[in-house]
């Protein structure tokens, strides 16, 4: 859909901690948040689904995790994925043992579907799927999610695209550089993933990098071309001695101006539900 600017707001991470949860739940409700990626060995994933089975407005994905906390299924029946104390693999030491051919594809598959049928027996609908640390994007992985994804009857999976100069404008080179080796691995990954569809252009690298969060989604808004868009992001909540406050991507995603912005240039807000129907 080339005619007209459309913008999916995900919030990744929705179920890890309560800080994140609080945050998320935030932006869902007085900000642009429109999508969210639940993580279902997050440690507080049980809250995260309460409050996602409430909100007509705001769809709900797998954010598979494999490089963070543990396994869903016993460590006995996943030990590729797993280390000695039973934890995944941090992301570099996952990317390394699926270079090396370490990891066996049916207990990945099986951790992945575990994952999914904890959301689906919190009464959840799964719109779409993607990934803590964009490991879907891994050629080795493409094919396991896309196979599941497909079998489960889901159309939308995160597609990363190539960084633009303003994602090193925005984000420096740090971002550019993630996004690009990123995006450079789901291209490697085309073929499983071609049926699926995702947005057209990816933004959130230069976000997570970015030192003045506001004036980046201003940037992004201002200058976002037409067709498709996903941009990612990451509220929170940090803990103070006397009250909690939010970080400045989470009250930059509060912004009434921004809104405002998105509405001046003409930009319609939309879940990855939302776009799966009108693909």
């Amino acid at each position: 859909m080339d005619q007209g600017r459309w913008l999916i707001v995900h919030a990744d991470d929705f179920g890890i901690s309560n800080q994140v949860n609080r945050a998320i739940m935030k932006a869902c409700d007085e900000g642009i948040v429109t999508t969210v990626g639940i993580v279902a060995n997050g440690a507080e994933v049980d809250e995260a689904c309460q409050y996602a089975r409430g909100q007509e407005r705001v769809a709900v994905g797998l954010h598979i995790n494999m490089t963070e906390g543990r396994p869903l299924l016993p460590a006995a029946q996943v030990p590729s994925l797993v280390d000695r104390d039973g934890r995944f693999y941090s992301k570099n030491a996952f990317i390394a043992h699926v270079l090396r051919g370490r990891l066996v594809a049916d207990q990945l598959r099986a951790e992945l579907s575990a994952q999914a049928e904890r959301l689906t027996a919190m009464r959840l609908r799964i719109s779409h799927v993607n990934s803590h640390h964009h490991i879907h994007a891994l050629p080795a992985m493409a094919k396991i999610v896309a196979g599941w994804s497909r079998e489960a009857g889901i159309r939308y999976v995160r597609s990363i695209s190539m960084p633009s100069l303003l994602t090193w404008r925005l984000g420096g080179w740090r971002a550019y550089a993630q996004q690009w080796l990123t995006a450079l691995s789901m291209r490697a990954a085309a073929r499983p993933y071609s049926a699926f569809c995702g947005a057209r252009r990816f933004w959130g690298f230069e976000l997570a990098m970015s030192k003045n969060k506001q004036e980046t989604l201003r940037q992004i808004i201002q200058q976002l071309p037409e067709g498709v868009h996903e941009l990612m992001c990451h509220p929170k909540f940090f803990l103070g001695q006397k009250a909690d406050v939010v970080d400045d991507e989470t009250s930059a995603l509060c912004d009434p101006q921004l809104r405002q912005l998105i509405v001046s240039k003409s930009i319609t807000l939309l879940s990855t539900q939302q776009w799966v129907a009108m693909s």
